[in-house]
Order: structure tokens, then C-alpha cells, then sequence
């Protein structure tokens, strides 16, 4: 009787083992595969936003995304380093329908996250985000004040997470040169897709 149990309680930890594996390969795969990109224009639009001596950081996320608060905390720690060397939008992706999903439920602030100053544009349907080609949940986008598009990508290492990378400091460079970051150092988005959430409007 023991002799045939020994067996049994290693083919039981063999396939909790399997599991937990197969629980971590998803997990780790999940929180490592970015986001869609598509290109943002190479010029800032004419009258989207007031004219400024400063570069402009925009930044684009939904609401829902269990990943905006990293992108908050990152960027909170670049703009740390950045100093006030830029004007800083939030385009909040935001429809009826989130709303309606939302009554109850606590926001995410971002006043709670960023202790620099900066703008909150409420992106309707994400037609904002649309325009700029953002589809993934903290795409970032650095112009310069002469309307030319210093950078684009994101600014976490994985979804979730934070952590110093060759981007933020491209990034950093960018923002302080007022030249455009180089190709190979320009990251993907780690996000959540901001047109396939639930109520995506």
C-alpha cells in the first residue's frame, strides 16, 4: 500500500509543479509582451495645445489599466530628474459608457502618483489618441518646443513595474538636448491596449 501511494504523491507534486510553471511562464510572458504602436506624427499638430518655450510630454492612459500607476510612478521619478524642463499633458482615455462602469468605483488620481505640475486632458472615445497613434496605455510622447517629435515608446521595463532602463535615460537626454533619442534606444509600451478594455466607447 505504501509502496503504490510513494508513487502517487510524486505524480500529484509533479503536476502542481507543471502548474506552477505553467502559472509563472503566463505571468512572466504577460507582464513582458508590449503593447501595439503605430507612428506618432513627426510634427505636433498646429492648435492642439497653446504654444510653449517648454518641451511637451504627453502622456496617454486608460483609466482602467492596472499598469497606469508604474507609468505614474516612473514618470514621477524621470520628471525627478528632468526637473520642470517640460509641460506635461495626461490624456485620460474617457467615454460615457466608463463613466456609467465607473460610478462607485475609486478612480485612479494621478495627483496622488505625480508631484510635478501638469495638465489633464480628458481624451473622449480617444480621439486624441487615435490621432497621435497611441493604442497602448502609457505611450509617451516627448515634442520639443518647436513641434518636433523628440520620442516615442514607454517608460516601464514590463507591465506593472518600474526600474531604470537605457530609455528613461534617452529620454532624459532628449529632454535636455532638445535632439531626438535615438532609434535603438526608443522602447515598446507595456500596457494595456486602451481600444480593447471593457466600455472602450
Amino acid at each position: 500500500m505504501l509502496a503504490k501511494a510513494v508513487p502517487l504523491r510524486v505524480a500529484l507534486f509533479s503536476l502542481a509543479a507543471l502548474a506552477v510553471l505553467c502559472g509563472w511562464f503566463q505571468l512572466t510572458r504577460f507582464s513582458t509582451t508590449p503593447g501595439e504602436q503605430s507612428p506618432a506624427p513627426a510634427i505636433l499638430p498646429a492648435g492642439l495645445f497653446p504654444a510653449n518655450h517648454l518641451p511637451l510630454l504627453l502622456v496617454f492612459v486608460h483609466p482602467q489599466c492596472s499598469c497606469t500607476p508604474a507609468t505614474f510612478e516612473q514618470l514621477d521619478r524621470l520628471l525627478n530628474q528632468a526637473g520642470n524642463s517640460v509641460e506635461l499633458v495626461l490624456a485620460v482615455y474617457d467615454s460615457a459608457a466608463l463613466q456609467d462602469a465607473d460610478k462607485g468605483r475609486k478612480p485612479i488620481h494621478p495627483g496622488a502618483l505625480l508631484h510635478h505640475p501638469f495638465r489633464l486632458f480628458a481624451d473622449l472615445n480617444g480621439s486624441l489618441a487615435r490621432r497621435f497613434g497611441a493604442a497602448t496605455s502609457g505611450e509617451i510622447l516627448l515634442y520639443s518646443p518647436n513641434r518636433q517629435l523628440l520620442f516615442q515608446g514607454g517608460i516601464t521595463p514590463g507591465r506593472g513595474h518600474t526600474g531604470d532602463s537605457p530609455v528613461n535615460r534617452a529620454l532624459l537626454a532628449a529632454i535636455a538636448s532638445g535632439r531626438p533619442a535615438s532609434s535603438a534606444s526608443q522602447s515598446a509600451v507595456f500596457g494595456c491596449p486602451i481600444f480593447r478594455l471593457a466600455h472602450p466607447g
